[in-house]
C-alpha cells in the first residue's frame, strides 16, 4: 500500500496519496460496511453536502478500502489543540456546519429507527430494560434528517481556504436531528468535554430552537447508537452511564 498514514486505529487506516485518501478497513469489515459507506458518503456529497467526494473502492491486500478526495487541512480537534482559546469560535463554526448539514432532506438513507433497535437488542443490557428502551424508540419523534451518527470535532475538517469539510459517513442513516446532537453531546460527554457538549447544545438552540431538556430525553439512545463501536473498557463505561440515566429517570 504506497501513501503516508494520515489516521490509524484498530480498524481503520487512513493514508495520503497524492491528491487523494485511501480509507483501508480491518478484517472484520464486510464489503457490504464498506460498499454502503461509499454509497452513503457519495450521496450527501453529491446532495451538496460538504462531504469529499468518493472515486472507487478496492481491495488492498487483505483490506478493502475507499479512495476519495484528500482534504488538506486540520480538523477542529487538532486545531483547538492548539489554540485551546478558540473554543467558542470554533464550536460556533461545528454547530453552523452541523446546521446546514441538515438542511439537506429526503436523501435516500437507511432509516435509524431500525438500526438503533438492532443495535438495543444486540446490547448486553437486562431483557427488560432492552424492551424499556424499545418503547423508548417508539416514543421518539422521527423525521427524514440527516443523522451522521459521529458528528464530533474529529470529523470536522478546516481546508487552507477555511471551509469545513465533514468525513466519515459510516454511520449515516436518517431520522431525528435530536437524537444526531445527543450522540454529539455523549461524544463530549466520553471525552470528559460535557462543557463543551453544553456550549454546543447552546448553539443548537440559536440555530434550530433545540434545548437540552429535548436532547437528554434521548441521551440514553444516543449511547446506544455508539456502544459496539468501542472496545470494552469504553463500551464497560457507556453501559454505566446507560445506567446512571435510567436511574434518574426512576428517581
Amino acid at each position: 500500500m504506497e501513501g503516508k498514514i494520515i489516521y490509524q486505529c484498530k480498524r481503520k487506516t487512513v493514508y495520503h496519496d497524492g491528491d487523494r485518501a485511501i480509507k483501508t478497513y480491518g478484517p472484520t469489515y464486510a464489503i457490504s460496511q464498506v460498499l454502503n459507506e461509499a454509497l452513503n458518503q457519495s450521496r450527501v456529497s453529491e446532495a451538496g453536502i460538504s462531504a469529499p467526494m468518493v472515486y472507487e473502492v478496492k481491495k488492498f491486500d487483505d483490506r478493502y478500502g475507499i479512495v476519495m478526495d484528500y482534504i488538506d487541512g486540520e480538523n477542529i480537534e487538532e486545531i483547538l489543540k492548539k489554540n485551546p482559546n478558540d473554543a467558542e469560535k470554533y464550536i460556533t463554526l461545528f454547530a453552523n456546519t452541523y446546521h446546514e448539514m441538515i438542511q439537506t432532506k429526503n436523501l435516500n438513507l437507511n432509516n435509524s429507527y431500525g438500526r438503533i433497535k438492532n443495535k438495543i437488542f444486540a446490547s448486553e443490557l437486562p431483557t427488560n430494560i432492552k424492551y424499556g428502551l424499545f418503547y423508548k424508540l417508539r416514543d421518539m419523534e422521527f423525521s427524514r434528517d440527516i443523522i451522521h451518527g459521529d458528528y464530533a470535532f474529529s470529523n470536522v475538517m478546516i481546508r487552507k481556504d477555511g471551509k469545513p469539510v465533514i468525513l466519515d459517513w459510516g454511520h449515516v442513516a436518517y431520522g431525528d436531528k435530536k437524537l444526531d446532537i445527543a450522540i454529539t453531546y455523549a461524544l463530549f460527554e466520553l471525552q470528559g468535554r460535557k462543557d463543551l457538549g453544553d456550549i454546543y447544545l447552546d448553539k443548537m438552540k440559536e440555530l434550530d430552537n433545540i434545548d437540552k431538556a429535548q436532547v437528554m430525553k434521548v441521551l440514553i439512545l444516543a449511547y446506544i447508537y455508539i456502544v459496539d463501536r468501542y472496545e470494552e473498557a469504553i463500551s464497560k463505561n457507556i453501559y454505566n452511564r446507560i445506567y446512571e440515566i435510567i436511574k434518574n429517570e426512576e428517581a
